[in-house]
């Protein structure tokens, strides 16, 4: 390429200096550019048009997965919210109440039972709730249960109506007021064990005296006896249930 005079390419240089801020004319060239930028466009829009195209097929895809019957759609499948265990009804255990007595309650329970379980029992000292350890002559520890609970529904048939097998073979008695009263005789580990209950009012009192496994030692306590104690006038002002029950 040649050269261009000194005077030639100033005059050039100042010519494009004075058009360079200037916007390109309505020519060719800036037709040719507004139409690069026309199809530039154009293609976004195919573009993204597709991808809309794609979405639409991967909903439809999934209505047909999650359609009913006949072809209808239903609603999108949703995970089962979690249901509560029922809860289950049932008469609070004697436990529960006797948990609730007081230190002072327990006491005079022992103290009352010491004093007619005697001459057999010597002692009686209160364990937990309603439990308690009865002395004997020898020493021998006997467990003792001495429980209140409310009393079910509608009066019973007959004292034994409800035999526990555990407890062995009941036998129906009556006390002196015509209060019915079922003894139940039994083995515990071979060893003889005794057992009483019978309602007062509204309350069902359950007393039981367990043999000494550890002596090998029967209940020192008969028949005639526990009817004895559960007779007691002194024995009706321990069959409460505790505040709240």
């Amino acid at each position: 390429m040649r050269e261009l005079p000194r005077d030639e390419s100033l005059v050039r240089g100042a010519m494009v200096r004075a058009v360079d801020g200037l916007a390109p004319p309505a020519g060719l060239v800036h037709g040719a550019i507004e139409l690069a930028r026309r199809r530039r466009k154009r293609v976004r829009a195919a573009g993204l048009g597709a991808g809309l195209c794609v979405a639409a097929a991967a909903a439809t895809a999934v209505l047909a997965l999650t359609a009913g019957p006949g072809g209808a759609a239903g609603p999108p499948a949703t995970p089962p919210a979690p249901s509560a265990a029922p809860s289950a009804s049932r008469t609070p255990d004697s436990a529960d109440f006797a948990s609730r007595w007081d230190d002072d309650h327990r006491a005079q329970i022992a103290a009352t039972l010491r004093e007619l379980l005697a001459p057999a029992v010597e002692d009686v000292t209160p364990v937990e709730g309603a439990d308690f350890h009865g002395e004997g002559q020898g020493g021998e520890v006997f467990p003792i249960t001495f429980s209140v609970r409310p009393a079910g529904d509608g009066p019973e048939a007959s004292p034994c109506e409800r035999v526990d097998s555990n407890l062995g073979a009941c036998a129906s008695h009556m006390l002196a007021d015509g209060t019915p009263v079922a003894i139940y005789t039994g083995q515990s580990d071979g060893l003889s064990r005794i057992a009483a209950l019978l309602r007062f009012g509204g309350e069902e009192l359950f007393v039981d005296v367990r043999p000494d496994t550890a002596s090998r030692t029967s209940v020192p306590v008969t028949t005639a006896h526990l009817l004895d104690v559960v007779a007691d006038p002194r024995i009706r002002p321990l069959v409460t249930l505790p505040d709240g029950g």
